[in-house]
């Protein structure tokens, strides 16, 4: 089998709604559980598609969660290239565009963000292995270069180092989601409040406050 394959490439168009369906019905299964009390039989069954499924295109267990990691990520680097691409066609800021962007990629998947951390503690963790290698880099390239090209538009200020300030925004927009299961004793709030409109437009003022000139 191939290394693409175990890393879960998306299949044929005719087979991808199954490869979509098992991606979904793992995360589903994170909502409640860890990675280890879920079982291969459990995503096939929310899934709605044969156990077998999860070793043609995953391999295994493990694959399918790693898969599950990439996606998000791959997701986050699409989304923020078409919004530098199609910049012009822009009907709101790019601050506010960017927080959506979050949002679907980061909030909406929390319980994956959530997978991702415990498995960064866990070094011999495929999950671990990939996010280090290559997802990290690519998230972090993909956010600074939104932050470089708005502010070669006059957008956002380019007095402050731009590493500097690509770290304070990915950690004002990915840090609440991953303390999120610990929030609510220390703050009296969690991913409920995080995932509301209201938090949206306070991450995007916050945000506007520290990028704009």
């Amino acid at each position: 089998m191939t290394e693409s394959k175990r890393r879960g490439r998306p299949p044929a168009t005719a087979d991808r709604q199954v490869f979509e369906k098992l991606l979904n019905a793992a995360e589903q299964c994170l909502e409640t559980k860890t990675i280890d009390e879920i079982t291969v039989r459990e995503i096939a069954r929310n899934a709605d598609v044969n156990p077998a499924m999860i070793s043609y295109y995953f391999e295994n267990k493990e694959g399918l969660f790693v898969a599950l990691v990439e996606f998000l990520f791959s997701e986050w680097v699409r989304l923020l290239r078409e919004l530098e691409e199609k910049f012009d066609e822009l009907t709101a800021s790019p601050t506010r565009r960017f927080v959506e962007i979050a949002h679907d990629c980061f909030y909406r998947h929390h319980a994956t963000l959530w997978l991702l951390n415990r498995a960064l503690n866990a070094p011999d963790s495929a999950i671990y292995d990939v996010y280090r290698s290559k997802l990290a880099s690519r998230t972090s390239v993909a956010t600074r270069r939104f932050i470089q090209a708005m502010g070669e538009k006059g957008i956002y200020r380019t007095d402050i180092d731009l590493d500097y300030l690509t770290f304070s925004v990915s950690c004002l927009t990915t840090h609440p989601v991953s303390i999120a299961p610990r929030m609510a004793q220390a703050y009296g709030f969690g991913m409920e409040e995080l995932l509301s409109a209201e938090w949206r437009e306070f991450l995007e003022d916050s945000l506007d406050r520290l990028l704009r000139p």
